[in-house]
Order: C-alpha cells, then sequence, then structure tokens
C-alpha cells in the first residue's frame, strides 16, 4: 500500500499501448476507448499513476536490459496466443512493422492525438456540466434541450459517470433523453440501469439508488444515530413544544397518509400533499424522518413543524450525515 500523495510508477510501454488501441477497437470503442492508457492520471485514493516508457519500445527495453546485464522473468502465459492480446503481439503487429516502415511510433503518434482530442472533448464537456447541472447533482432538462444530438448524448455519459462506472447502452441512452425531455412536466419517469435509477424531478435528471427505508424507534430527548447511520440532532429555539408526560416520542418513516396543519400553511393535509407542494422528490420522502407525539405527526424534520404544536421556545430535531 503505497501513502496517499505517492507516485505509482508502472512499466506499460509503447508495444503495449498499441495491443491495448488494437483491442479497444475490436471492442468498438469511442474516441475515449481508442486513446488507450494515459501517460498519467490521478487515481481515487489521491494517488498519481504514471507510465514513463510509454513512448519506448519493447525492443528498445531488452536491449537496454540486455546491454547492462538486467536480469528479468518472462511469464510463460504471455506465448499463449489463445489471449487476444498475446496473438496481437505475435501474429499481428509484427506483420504491421514489417509492412510499414516506422508503424509503431506512427501509431503512438495517432493515439497521442486521439487522446490531445479526447482532453479538448473533456474541457467543452466540464463546461456544459458546470452550466447545466444544480448543486444536487440534477441534471436540466431545459437547459440542453437545444444541444445537437451527439452533444446531449456526451453530457448524459458525462453526468452518469460521476455516480455510477456502468454506463447506459445506446438504447437506454436515447430513452433517457428522449423520455426525459419529452414526457409530460408532472409524468414520474423512472429509467432503470444496472447500478441505479434515471428519474426526472421539476424539469432535472437526478441519478437515483435504491435506499432502505431506516427504521422506526422510540426515541427520548436527546440526539440519537439511525439506522442509516445518520444523527438526529436535538435543537432547542423555535420548534414544537415539549412532550407531556403521557405523549411517548418516536421517529417514523415512511407515512405519506399522516396529516399536518404545517406553520404558516393554509389547513391540515396529508403528508403526500405536503411534500409535492414543497417539491419534494418522490425519491427522498421515505428518508424523511418523522417525529410523533404518540400519534400525531408534529415534526418532518428539516422541512415542517405542526401549527398546533409550535412553541418559540421549543425542541426540533435536525438530521445531519455523519
Amino acid at each position: 500500500h503505497s501513502p496517499k500523495g505517492s507516485v505509482l510508477l508502472l512499466g506499460q510501454h509503447l508495444n503495449d499501448q498499441l495491443e491495448t488501441f488494437f483491442l479497444r477497437l475490436k471492442r468498438g470503442s469511442g474516441l475515449q476507448g481508442l486513446s488507450a492508457m494515459q501517460q498519467q492520471r490521478v487515481l481515487s485514493s489521491g494517488r498519481v499513476c504514471f507510465r514513463p516508457l510509454l513512448n519506448v519500445t519493447r525492443q528498445q527495453i531488452e536491449l537496454f536490459a540486455e546491454q547492462r546485464g538486467i536480469q528479468h522473468i518472462t511469464d510463460d502465459s504471455n506465448s499463449d496466443e489463445r489471449f487476444d492480446r498475446n496473438f496481437l503481439r505475435h501474429q499481428v503487429i509484427p506483420v504491421l512493422n514489417d509492412r510499414f516502415q516506422g508503424f509503431e511510433k506512427s501509431a503512438a503518434r495517432s493515439i497521442r492525438l486521439l487522446q490531445q482530442q479526447q482532453s479538448l472533448l473533456d474541457e467543452y464537456t466540464e463546461t456544459d456540466l458546470a452550466h447545466c447541472q444544480n448543486k444536487h447533482g440534477g441534471l436540466s432538462c431545459c437547459a440542453i434541450k437545444d444541444f445537437s444530438d451527439t452533444r446531449k448524448a456526451n453530457l448524459v455519459r458525462a453526468w452518469l459517470k460521476q455516480f455510477t462506472h456502468q454506463m447506459p447502452s445506446e438504447n437506454q441512452l436515447k430513452q433517457i433523453i428522449e423520455q426525459g425531455l419529452n414526457a409530460q412536466a408532472d409524468a414520474q419517469l423512472k429509467i432503470c440501469l444496472a447500478s441505479g435509477q434515471v428519474r426526472r424531478h421539476q424539469h432535472y435528471w437526478y441519478f437515483v439508488t435504491e435506499q432502505p427505508i431506516p427504521k422506526s424507534c422510540d426515541i427520548n430527548l436527546e440526539t440519537v444515530t439511525l439506522s442509516d447511520g445518520r444523527t438526529l440532532r436535538l435543537k432547542t429555539g423555535k420548534g414544537i413544544r415539549l412532550p407531556t408526560a403521557d405523549e411517548q416520542v418516536k421517529v417514523v418513516f415512511n407515512c405519506p397518509q399522516a396529516r399536518i396543519k404545517p406553520l404558516k400553511k393554509p389547513g391540515s393535509n396529508t403528508l403526500k400533499h405536503w411534500f409535492k407542494d414543497a417539491k419534494v422528490a418522490p425519491w427522498v420522502r421515505a428518508q424523511v424522518p418523522l417525529i410523533f407525539y404518540n400519534d400525531q405527526l408534529v415534526q418532518v424534520v428539516g422541512y415542517f413543524i405542526s401549527a398546533t404544536h409550535s412553541s418559540d421556545e421549543g425542541i426540533f430535531w435536525e438530521s445531519e450525515n455523519e
């Protein structure tokens, strides 16, 4: 395990790069895939991965080792041509080198040009994301509706890449864009991908993963840890009155039909009604902690307090992620 901030040196060389290019070509990869291996990239851990030999051929490395008497180990599996990489190494690339003088260097130059073009595209994509994404990670349908089809597809892929490594198929991508842009404003869009769902709310797309509903429990007048790891912190101030001796305090989840008259709202109605009124996304609602005194809903944490239980010198709970 290398320490954080360290540089990890990898030994891939130019011939490895060409093999990677052909393997990606076989799979029908696009610009990013055909760019093959980057000479330098930052890993998710914060460490830097660097390939100093990527423009040096295998032949040059072997000659260097021979001249200096450096011993090395050859893996027997490297000669097994059942593996696609070995087949390319022994049967394809040597033929191209024999036929076309300077083939390796020309191909390497093409790969570097592809990497430069991908880098330029990434800059434009980051600009699009900054313009079209809100602070909650939602992608604006309205902001991209006049983009070209290619630009839309590129941006949606880049947006999804922030949340999942499993990219949608071409058909799924088409579904996301067409349904997301053309569905009625109040339509419940839900497109299932391998690792989550694309949902739409208030003209924004969101990537949503299924979350178990936290467990309900009795609580005392204190800070508590919920079953999903969040902290429900008790505060004092403008909120709800203290419970009476015969009122049991509990936190409950997913009660859309529970009724409450929120402070400064007209009349009593169901929680489902008030969530819709406050434009709370449907997939968020079941995760919102609900404070009950016996069977009476008195606080919807983060949103409402009961007008009939309000107090200027009261208590309230706040939900915090640990």
